[in-house]
């Protein structure tokens, strides 16, 4: 398996999306890495991205996803 991640992350406002890859986590006890195949962008990520609910950036949007569990840390 591929040791790294990619995402699409939002820089800041109004920006396009840049996608970008990151390490693959390590696994703690009781944790599992999600494989996420396929994720949406809803009403509060729109707000994020047109700038009327500030977050962190840059961020990754998207917190309703579908996914594969892919490993699975000790304790499980």
């Amino acid at each position: 398996m591929d040791p790294s991640v990619l995402a699409a992350v939002f820089p800041e406002v109004d920006s396009p999306f840049i996608y970008q890859r990151f390490c693959q986590p390590s696994l703690g006890s009781g944790e599992v890495l999600v494989a996420i195949l396929l994720t949406t962008l809803c009403g509060s990520d729109l707000h994020t991205y047109c700038g009327r609910r500030r977050g962190p950036t840059p961020m990754v949007l998207g917190h309703e996803a579908v996914g594969r569990v892919v490993a699975v840390g000790s304790g499980l």
